[in-house]
């Protein structure tokens, strides 16, 4: 017995096990999935540091960006776990935002565990890292790596982290 509709069926199960990843869901080429139970993992343990190390006292420089925003970097001081003072220390192009809020570490730990909590195309593209020793945020990036997309990424870094 031939069954004619089972050759079709055979070259598109061919053609589609040569399909990458990014090929079968609309990602740029060069695109890299991450291992996002292994960034939660990181970003965990992170929080867990930084509750261990108690530092209610710091300043900390954020350098912002929201394409196609441009945000100025922000100088943050934290007495007693709550912002006290925001310095913009750079400028921005005309028609961007000229201030920016001020945020503290477990702010943007938190900013970090609702970014992975939320549900995460195919595309999804999410970096972080931590110090070493107390958990401290170092920086963050986010998009989406869907191919033709331009803008929509963005991320923070964080500089300067001093005790006080």
């Amino acid at each position: 017995m031939r069954l004619p509709f089972l050759m079709p069926l055979v070259v598109a199960a061919s053609l589609l096990s040569g399909c990458s990843y990014n090929q079968a869901n609309g990602c740029r080429d060069s695109y890299q999935r991450p291992d996002f139970s292994a960034l939660a993992q990181r970003l965990a343990a992170a929080q867990s540091r930084w509750q261990a190390a108690s530092i209610q006292n710091y300043r900390y420089d954020l350098a912002r960006s929201l394409e196609p925003v441009s945000l100025p970097t922000v100088r943050i001081t934290v007495m007693g776990g709550q912002v006290t003072a925001v310095d913009v220390l750079t400028q921005t192009p005309p028609g961007n935002p000229t201030t920016a809020q001020g945020v503290t570490v477990g702010e943007l730990l938190a900013e970090l565990k609702a970014a992975l909590a939320r549900p995460l195309g195919p595309c999804t593209d999410l970096t972080m890292a931590f110090d070493p020793a107390d958990g401290h945020p170092l920086r963050a990036s986010f998009g989406n790596a869907l191919d033709g997309l331009q803008d929509g990424g963005g991320g923070w870094t964080v500089s300067n982290f001093t005790r006080l």
